[in-house]
């Protein structure tokens, strides 16, 4: 059930994504992956914070790293960077997978790094940037094909100010990793490469990269973006805001 809501989701049939994902819950309510899945839905169909959080208060008590994920998204799209900090502070988990319930690699120092620039925060920021470099590169230089760790660099890098290797590292993920090869998987590359082009001032390329997700199957919808805080450089520019209609 959860490869099929998982599909309907990418496709944006959200009632029977919704649907498949509550059947998983049903047949394995321990699982936190159906709820991840559940949660997903609500946030790119209707953007409900409120639908999202009667669904996560239902997740079972664990620490790992769907709970946390989904606990650490919901109150970054609420805009409470603080309280993201406390949920990233008390875990254990070190290393995020499946974030967006797709393929990733984001450590848990990225996150806090994005945390702190959202709240203003910028030496604690670029101390946690650094600290997720060193631990990137370091992942790189032993799985160099792996086109997560590239866009996880990327991201960080772009936390940095480090313009020219950022949008290097998150094209090269799209490279290792296109869209012909992995339709989900490849999708989610170029979300990140979205992002870091966003980041780095590149507002028409960034923009350009988010009209061809929404004109195929991924986990990009108008909610979604407009929850999310990664995509604050863009809300200016007129090509956005026409996104979100």
């Amino acid at each position: 059930m959860l490869e099929i809501g998982q599909t309907q989701l990418t496709l944006r049939h959200y009632a029977d994504a919704a649907a498949a994902y509550d059947r998983a819950i049903e047949l394995a309510p321990n699982q936190s992956l159906g709820y991840a899945g559940r949660v997903e839905t609500e946030w790119m169909s209707s953007g409900s914070l409120d639908a999202a959080a009667k669904l996560i208060a239902k997740l079972p008590k664990r620490d790992d790293e769907n709970t946390v994920g989904l606990q650490y998204r919901q109150v970054l799209y609420r805009r409470d960077f603080n309280a993201a900090l406390r949920i990233l502070g008390r875990t254990r988990v070190k290393e995020f997978l499946l974030l967006h319930i797709e393929q990733a690699f984001l450590p848990k120092e990225l996150l806090v790094a994005d945390a702190y620039a959202l709240r203003g925060n910028a030496s604690a920021a670029r101390q946690s940037y650094e600290a997720a470099r060193v631990l990137l590169e370091s992942a790189i230089a032993k799985r160099p094909d792996d086109a997560s760790l590239h866009s996880a660099l990327g991201l960080t890098l772009a936390g940095l100010g480090d313009k020219a290797r950022a949008i290097e590292e998150a094209t090269r993920a799209v490279e290792l990793l296109p869209l012909a090869k992995d339709a989900l998987s490849g999708a989610e590359r170029v979300a990140d490469l979205a992002k870091v082009l966003a980041r780095c001032g590149e507002k028409q390329q960034a923009i350009e990269r988010l009209q061809s997700l929404l004109a195929m199957p991924s986990l990009v919808s108008p909610a979604v973006l407009e929850l999310d805080p990664a995509w604050d450089p863009l809300r200016g520019e007129e090509a956005f805001r026409a996104l979100l209609q």
